[in-house]
């Protein structure tokens, strides 16, 4: 016996009241059409027979079964049928049907149930599937490197700005322009005197300057 099953129904399944008794439950599939198609663009080439074939691969699968539920659980089969039909979501599939094993999950395209008159709690269905594969998940962006060291770049500019807000820095030159080297520079506040030698350059620096204002 063949095993196909949507979500948690088992589309073929026979309950006996005993091993050998009556039948007391029974779904069976009397019809199943398994399709597939792939996508081939041919290119001609002008000029010359014949032409390059492509293949972009192929279309999703669909499945079409027709069959027969019968017994005391029947209604409750087929409302359930509809939920998940009108719910429009991917539903777990299995079956053992050559084409369809390799398929996990599809989507109810189309669902067309009747009673069948004359034989109480029997309905026929129709059910057209459609395999349904899940997107890939997007992939992470990995920070570029160019954003790593603008942002070190930033932090190294940030840091000089906050040590120069306590210092102060100058150069010391002649009438002619040029650097005086050795020459004390004294910077006096309000509260407070600080000295400091001009280097080679004439350029002279006092760090850890206190708030104020300094003439020097």
């Amino acid at each position: 016996m063949s095993h196909v099953k949507l979500d948690e129904i088992e589309l073929i399944k026979v309950v006996r009241e005993n091993d050998t008794g009556p039948i007391k439950e029974s779904r069976s599939i009397t019809s199943a059409k398994i399709s597939g198609t792939r996508n081939i663009v041919a290119h001609k080439i002008p000029g010359m027979e014949g032409g390059i074939v492509q293949d972009l691969g192929r279309d999703l699968r669909r499945m079409e079964f027709e069959g027969v539920i019968s017994g005391p659980e029947a209604k409750n089969i087929v409302q359930t049928l509809w939920e998940k039909f009108y719910a429009g979501e991917p539903v777990s599939f299995e079956s053992d049907i050559a084409g369809t094993a390799d398929i996990n999950l599809v989507v109810i395209e189309d669902l067309q149930i009747s009673k069948v008159e004359g034989r109480a709690e029997t309905y026929n269905y129709y059910l057209k599937l459609r395999e349904y594969i899940p997107p890939p998940e997007p992939e992470e962006e990995e920070p570029e490197a160019e954003d790593e060291e603008a942002s070190e770049e930033t932090e190294e500019e940030a840091e000089k700005a906050r040590d120069s807000y306590n210092k102060l820095v100058g150069r010391v030159v002649d009438d002619e322009g040029n650097p005086v080297s050795n020459v004390k520079v004294i910077a006096r506040g309000e509260e407070a005197e600080y000295n400091a030698i001009t280097d080679e350059n004439g350029e002279y620096v006092i760090e850890n300057l206190e708030p104020g204002e300094y003439e020097v």
